[in-house]
């Protein structure tokens, strides 16, 4: 079996992925002969997806799950000085290699590392 290009489908040497035309920016024109780079910023989108997923998988943390997690509020009168830690659900927003991102229920948005995301959840 022949490996080809992602992008035009030229055939390649084993273990790439794009020729080198494509990797210069060659092949990136469209019928008009104009420069097109749609189709490689289509293939970083999917990579980044890809990524993503996996991550999740890792984690096993899904986007648009919910969860309750233990936060620190300010204090709600201004004459005490001790924030209060309260347990607000919270959806997952995003998820990366360190980091994860919640938002709460009036969109304010949260980012914890992973190892305290998995102390505080519950």
């Amino acid at each position: 079996m022949e490996d080809r290009c992602i992008c035009c489908g030229e055939i390649i040497p084993e273990g790439r992925q794009v020729c080198e035309a494509c990797m210069k920016g060659e092949n990136m024109r469209n019928n008009e002969g104009y420069n097109d780079p749609t189709p490689t910023q289509a293939m970083w989108g999917i990579r980044q997806e890809e990524k993503t997923r996996a991550l999740e998988r890792k984690h096993g943390v899904y986007r648009g799950e919910v969860y309750r997690v233990l936060v620190e509020c300010p204090p709600d009168n201004a004459k005490s000085e001790k924030w209060e830690k309260k347990r607000k659900k919270m959806k997952v927003v995003g998820v990366y290699t360190h980091i994860v991102t919640l938002e709460d229920s009036k969109g304010f948005r949260e980012s914890f590392r992973w190892s305290d995301f998995f102390k505080r959840k519950r």
